[in-house]
């Protein structure tokens, strides 16, 4: 099932088809039914973040908040590069490494881009509250699978591809702000559309979001 593809047909008459496997689509559903019912979610950026790992949470944030979810984003481990500054969303990320964030606050956390728990805090012996439930969606083939919902989809090239489809799947409007976020991932994982998983999804996702966020 790597790599295979399911076309679902909505009510309005439209065709989409996935990259991801029909097994990733059913754990999608299973993400969004457990983030609906969530009080609220903490996102995260990795450490010495990048655009796919910045852009991917933002827009994530958004995704959530347009679903009715409460949702804040932690800085991480690491200073938030400057010149990301002016992607929607960035003056709203709390200045904190995930460790020093209110647990009492959220039920559940969201990891986005991040293959272990290394990539999530570095500081020693972290584990999450008892009452936290960790969802975890990536690209990367190295993912260990660290939460109880895990949607790993190594046959992307990035992440923010990853929630480009999810929004989709999950009935997400594209809005400026998501668009925006979702590019600048896509754009720098793939080297500039380059690098070797990108494919013809990937290049029709990046038209897309160009033309909701111009």
């Amino acid at each position: 099932m790597v790599g295979s593809s399911l076309t679902l047909r909505y009510a309005q008459g439209k065709c989409y088809t996935f990259t991801m496997t029909t097994e990733n689509l059913a754990v999608a559903t299973q993400i969004k039914e457990t983030l609906l019912a969530s009080k609220r979610v903490l996102l995260h950026c990795h450490p010495n973040p990048d655009e796919d790992s910045v852009g991917s949470a933002l827009a994530m944030k958004y995704m959530l908040e347009s679903l009715g979810i409460a949702a804040d984003v932690a800085r991480g481990d690491s200073p938030l590069p400057p010149q990301l500054s002016l992607l929607p969303g960035y003056a709203s990320i709390l200045d904190k490494a995930v460790h020093e964030c209110d647990f009492s606050l959220y039920d559940t956390f969201l990891a986005l881009d991040s293959s272990n728990l290394a990539y999530v805090t570095q500081k020693k012996d972290f584990t999450f509250p008892p009452h936290i439930q960790v969802l975890v969606i990536d690209h990367h083939k190295s993912n260990t699978k660290y939460g109880s919902l895990n949607l790993i989809a190594d046959e992307y090239p990035a992440a923010a591809q990853i929630l480009y489809d999810l929004t989709t799947l999950w009935g997400v409007t594209l809005t400026h702000d998501i668009a925006l976020n979702l590019f600048i991932g896509i754009y720098t994982d793939t080297g500039g559309l380059r690098y070797l998983r990108t494919t013809g999804d990937t290049y029709r996702a990046a038209a897309t979001l160009v033309d909701c966020a111009p």
